[in-house]
């Protein structure tokens, strides 16, 4: 399955380089923002993070562009409540999952009017390092706080996603962005998130707010 998804990414990417060429226009930008992300587990709740990086808007007519991005993002989740997690019992834990990932999107956009861009498309993300922070009480009697790094070998390091989202063009320079994002893959297989509580495949979603700004 990963092979297929970097064959894909790679067919994408040639693509996008070939249209690129006979595009009208190219257009550099910057973008950052606020994320709020969870987890597909019982009781998961949402983890603020942030999100920053660039895009190239390749402008092929007044209405359609396809839009390549490169982004550093901080997503997660929230959890609280009982835990058995590193062969202990965690009473009322109260744990925020970090992971830090490279997300390549390739969104293709529609504008109807020039102050609204609809937008669709995948999302390639690389997660380059997951860590839990708990906090709580052992066996209920003594309160403990604990910074847990994941071992590589127990999270996917490739995660295929789909995005769709809408953008207010406020000005010809400046925009801002509402976006979904919904991890296809799982970032966890099964039984390897919290086992005795998590048994199924976890997967990521992302809501996104950004603040765009074109060269």
């Amino acid at each position: 399955m990963k092979k297929v998804m970097v064959c894909l990414f790679a067919c994408l990417m040639t693509l996008a380089a070939t249209e690129c060429v006979n595009a009208q226009k190219v257009n550099f930008g910057v973008k950052a923002g606020l994320n709020l992300s969870t987890w597909s587990y019982d009781d998961a709740s949402l983890r603020p993070g942030f999100h920053a990086g660039g895009f190239a808007t390749v402008q092929f007519s007044r209405m359609f562009a396809v839009q390549p991005e490169v982004m550093y993002s901080m997503e997660g989740s929230a959890y609280e409540g009982e835990l058995y997690a590193l062969g202990v019992s965690w009473a009322n834990a109260k744990v925020t999952s970090t992971v830090h990932k490279l997300n390549v999107p390739v969104m293709l956009q529609f504008t109807p009017i020039s102050m609204l861009t609809i937008e669709a498309g995948p999302q390639f993300g690389f997660n380059l390092a997951v860590s839990h922070h708990i906090k709580s009480n052992i066996a209920g009697i003594v309160e403990t706080e604990r910074d847990v790094d994941v071992d590589k070998e127990n999270y996917n390091m490739f995660e295929m996603g789909i995005a769709a989202g809408l953008k207010l063009n406020l000005t010809r320079n400046m925009a801002i962005g509402a976006r979904y994002v919904y991890g296809i893959s799982p970032i966890f297989d099964e039984g390897r998130l919290f086992s005795r509580q998590v048994t199924d495949a976890v997967h990521t979603s992302n809501i996104m707010v950004s603040l765009n700004f074109a060269f």
